[in-house]
């Protein structure tokens, strides 16, 4: 069958049935991809949910924006690679949303392909039709947009190339800035943000999908296992707890980045030391001093790291880390002073002492920075 043929729900089933079947690895794409498609058409209908969860009519309706916003989430997730943990939680994630929801087609066609993630072909095939049904002038548009989903899912079939993600793809497959309902969620989502900062995290979730960006999928699977009885708190509270989970997550992914900085700057002052055979004993012992340093500091963005990693960190000890990277970033600042100094008093200005000069300012705002910034996440835990 033919992606053009693909008009309905019953000739998409009879497409996903159709799916190469005959290897584990074949099965588990064609569950992946199956997922992603329904995903997909429920994603591009998501904005017409969100813009009548917060418009004038909402107060009449049972609106649960957050219980729809995360079982899209899942089914994002579900459409990669299989996360056990996600199964049982995108299964609750439904049951919950569609209990707690009244708000007809909108509410089933964005719940849906959470539903069909454990791959019910014939309900993912009209999760998908509620979801085209949803934007009825808008029809033929959205099954064209699904039809080239498609179409890539045959060439990824065709070439073996069961590595290859949808995901990676705007939503849309055309200039985003003519289509009708990107405009329109440009022009929506001011309204969303203008509920609260809590809001952000989602609004950029969803702008990634719209644009094939990049996802960062350990941050996401964070936030679908946040614990259901605090996702039925309501959106305030959740979206309280996701900021926290996203600078958390950030402050680790900087404590890694910084870690693989200070390693190079660590091979560059050993290169110095090194070379420095022939140099004034006063820098060959500023050299070896700064080296001692950065070393004592890795090790502290390491324990900061783990300690990150956690999924309660203990506030007094980001705090004493913080408060030493601040102090080591005034340290830092002084030997590169110190160094420079000396090559200009002494003449010895090589390309290492000089570069290595520079990394060491460099690193001390790098260090500066985030010791500030885990000082401060540490004190909103609740630290002295």
């Amino acid at each position: 069958m033919r992606a053009e043929e693909i008009k309905d729900a019953n000739s998409l089933q009879a497409w996903l049935e159709s799916l190469p079947q005959g290897t584990e690895a074949e099965r588990e794409t064609a569950r992946r991809w199956a997922v992603t498609i329904a995903h997909r058409a429920a994603m591009r209908v998501l904005p017409v949910y969100w813009k009548a969860s917060i418009g004038r009519r909402a107060r009449y309706q049972n609106y649960n924006t957050i219980a729809v916003l995360r079982c899209n989430l899942l089914s994002e997730l579900l459409g990669g690679n299989l996360d056990r943990r996600i199964v049982p939680v995108a299964l609750d994630a439904s049951r919950s949303a569609t209990k707690a929801h009244r708000a007809g087609s909108a509410a089933r066609a964005t719940l849906n392909s959470a539903v069909v993630s454990i791959s019910d072909r014939t309900v993912l095939s009209y999760a998908v039709r509620d979801s085209v049904k949803l934007a009825s002038r808008r029809e033929r548009f959205l099954w064209n947009a699904l039809n080239q989903d498609i179409t890539v899912a045959d060439l990824v079939f065709e070439q073996e190339n069961l590595a290859a993600d949808l995901r990676s793809l705007d939503l849309w497959h055309v200039n985003n800035s003519e289509n009708r309902e990107t405009a329109a969620w440009n022009s929506g989502k001011s309204k969303i943000l203008a509920q609260g900062e809590g809001w952000r995290f989602w609004v950029e979730w969803y702008e990634n999908a719209l644009y094939g960006r990049p996802q960062d999928y350990a941050l996401l699977t964070k936030i679908a296992l946040i614990d259901p009885a605090d996702w039925d708190k309501g959106a305030d509270h959740v979206n309280a707890l996701i900021q926290r989970i996203v600078e958390q997550h950030t402050l680790a992914r900087d404590a890694r980045a910084l870690k693989a900085e200070i390693s190079q700057l660590k091979e560059r002052l050993q290169s110095v030391e090194h070379r420095s055979h022939n140099n004034p004993p006063e820098m060959v012992d500023e050299t070896v001093a700064a080296q001692k340093e950065v070393t004592i500091i890795w090790a502290a963005l390491e324990e900061a790291a783990q300690e990150l990693e956690k999924p309660d960190p203990d506030p007094t000890v980001l705090a004493r880390i913080g408060a030493f990277l601040e102090t080591a970033s005034v340290t830092i600042a002084k030997y590169c002073g110190a160094l420079a100094d000396l090559a200009v008093k002494t003449s010895v200005r090589t390309a290492a002492a000089t570069g290595t000069a520079m990394a060491l300012a460099s690193q001390s705002e790098h260090l500066r920075a985030f010791g500030e910034a885990l000082l401060q996440f540490a004190k909103s835990l609740g630290a002295p």
